[in-house]
């Protein structure tokens, strides 16, 4: 396998009128790269000679299987195809990149009309035959790239308008997921603050996003900032501005955060680890209305809607007098949380699937199903990283697959850290789980309130309650006992005689 590429291209002839489009003979970020497959050495350097003016960055193999290798692992915008190959025909090939935006253009000896008209039914976008003329194959490999790079163009135009916008970021058919759906579109249409909560990586950010494209600030700035990430020396600089040497180093006025998200949305992510001075500014801000820049004397008012998400604790850092509480208070109007990913099981595989085509993507990479044995690991993984771990081990995976299919050992999950989850179990017709933390109560007394029923339902027989409930009778009557419950004296011959 042999690699030409040319820096510097070489001007073509006077009379050449291929030209290819600007960005495809970039030559800072070359994307007119070429495959020949051919395996007659000669013919190989002809090419190579014949398409020096083209600027091309090429490469040569000289059977199926290499080429298929090769794609397998680089991306290129066309392919010039010979037929007769070592290891077998070239329209193998043609099969295999069916569909893909990648212009092919055959090379042959051969001259019958069947065999060229059976290669453009397959997908070649042109043909060339051998001995070939300069001008006609400069031609030919010029106009399949301009259709490349024009195909690309319009299939990442088309990706682009399929993003999800708004609440449509937010994927999962999980109760939980259409819960937090439905709280945030709520709070949308509205200017009131929204405190997201819940662990790292579980996308808080992308809700933060689906909240600002759902309201009416839509069409102006969303501004995300990391408050843990930035030093405490800066944090008051970037949130609020500064003015030309107002200190060291600072050569230019800047304006902060809450000036470039006028009109919009400012997103303060991790707004629990601001140190403690800061909040008594951003609580200013808040009530105010209005920044003063760092070495500045005139208040700026901003008309500004804040998001604010944090991954701590944020009533415990209260009650350690870590978090102002007329900060919390102003933040967490309408408090969202935001579920991990391992309470949500059943929105793993279809956030595998959408996360794996954008990667696929991306990448440049012929992989578009999950294999049953990933679905499986994907499922069992307990993703204490949440929707981020999930996206970083897909991309991964991505990387190191071979084929159009993602197996398992591509992932490379570590089983001594990911503990493996029993299948998730339906719900019950007619029982309603908690949907918030707030609803939740102590299993002992849902076991207490849950015998109570049985018992009341079942006119207290304790074998028909021990056979409901799952529990033998001798369990039963010491709960009884604890409680210090006794059976209604009609019901209690009733219960004897069975």
């Amino acid at each position: 396998m042999g690699t030409v590429a040319h820096n510097e291209p070489y001007p073509p002839p006077e009379h050449s009128q291929q030209t290819l489009p600007t960005t495809m003979a970039s030559t800072s970020s070359p994307i007119n790269r070429l495959l020949l497959v051919e395996d007659d050495l000669a013919m190989v350097a002809l090419i190579k000679h014949s398409l020096e003016p083209l600027g091309l960055h090429l490469t040569s193999v000289s059977t199926l299987e290499e080429a298929r290798a090769f794609l397998r692992q680089d991306a290129v915008e066309g392919i010039l195809l010979d037929l007769g190959l070592p290891d077998g025909n070239g329209r193998e090939l043609l099969d295999d990149l069916a569909g893909d935006p990648l212009s092919i253009v055959v090379l042959t000896a051969r001259s019958d009309e069947n065999t060229l008209n059976d290669c453009l039914q397959r997908g070649a976008v042109d043909f060339v035959r051998k001995p070939f003329d300069e001008m006609r194959l400069r031609a030919s490999v010029a106009s399949a790239l301009r259709q490349t790079h024009q195909a690309r163009t319009l299939s990442r135009l088309e990706a682009e308008m399929r993003t999800p916008r708004g609440l449509e970021r937010l994927l999962g058919t999980s109760r939980a997921m259409n819960e937090v759906r439905k709280l945030l579109s709520r709070a949308a249409q509205t200017s009131i603050t929204v405190l997201l909560t819940g662990e790292s990586g579980t996308g808080k950010e992308v809700a933060a996003r689906a909240v600002h494209e759902e309201s009416p600030r839509a069409s102006q700035p969303f501004v995300p900032i990391n408050c843990g990430a930035i030093p405490s020396a800066l944090i008051e600089s970037e949130l609020f501005g500064h003015e030309k040497g107002s200190f060291t180093g600072a050569h230019a006025t800047h304006r902060g955060c809450f000036e470039q998200a006028q009109g919009g949305t400012l997103f303060l992510d991790e707004v629990g680890d601001l140190p403690r001075e800061m909040q008594v500014k951003l609580l200013r801000v808040l009530q105010e209305q209005e920044v003063m820049r760092v070495g500045g004397s005139d208040p700026i008012p901003v008309n500004v809607r804040v998001l604010a998400a944090t991954n701590l604790d944020l009533e415990e850092g209260l009650r350690r007098g870590e978090f102002r509480k007329d900060l919390y208070y102003r933040l967490a109007v309408f408090p969202v949380h935001m579920p991990p990913l391992r309470e949500r099981p059943e929105d793993v595989i279809l956030l595998a699937q959408t996360l794996l085509s954008q990667l696929a993507r991306q990448h440049g990479r012929r992989i578009s199903s999950l294999a049953p044995e990933t679905e499986k690991r994907l499922r069992l993984h307990t993703w204490p990283g949440n929707v981020r771990e999930l996206k970083n081990t897909l991309e991964r995976g991505v990387l190191l697959e071979d084929s159009t299919m993602l197996s398992p050992s591509a992932l490379q999950l570590s089983e001594k850290s990911a503990v493996s989850l029993p299948e998730h179990q339906p719900v019950p017709e007619g029982f309603r789980p908690p949907l918030t933390r707030e609803e939740l109560l102590p299993l002992a007394a849902i076991e207490r309130i849950w015998l109570e029923r049985a018992l009341t339902l079942c006119n207290w027989n304790i074998r028909e309650v021990s056979r409901r409930l799952g529990l033998g009778r001798a369990t039963i009557n010491r709960r009884l006992k604890s409680y210090g419950w006794t059976a209604p004296e009609e019901e209690t011959s009733s219960a004897s005689d069975n």
